[in-house]
């Protein structure tokens, strides 16, 4: 059986996880019931504020670099790390 590489499965999350806010969040509250409106200022992509746009790019990939940094520094503190290491169990 084949597995998909743990990036891969983060990165549909992600896709699908920013879809979603795009639409229900921001074309449906601002192109369809009119519940609030972008600035005169706010630059547009393809009809999405240029601000929330990078936060949804830029916040998850930050957010996940820094989390698989600090488990790789922290990883051997981890309960039970020794043991397993010790034992042959777990990753080396």
């Amino acid at each position: 059986m084949r597995t998909v590489p743990p990036c891969v499965s983060e990165l549909l999350s992600s896709v699908q996880s920013i879809s979603s806010v795009i639409f229900r969040d921001k074309f449906h509250n601002v192109y369809q019931s009119g519940a609030w409106a972008y600035s005169a200022r706010m630059p547009l992509v393809f009809g999405i504020g240029l601000a929330p746009l990078l936060q949804w790019l830029v916040l998850p990939v930050a957010t996940l670099l820094i989390v698989r940094a600090w488990d790789r520094t922290h990883a051997h503190k981890a309960p039970g790390a020794l043991h397993n290491r010790l034992h042959g169990g777990g990753n080396h």
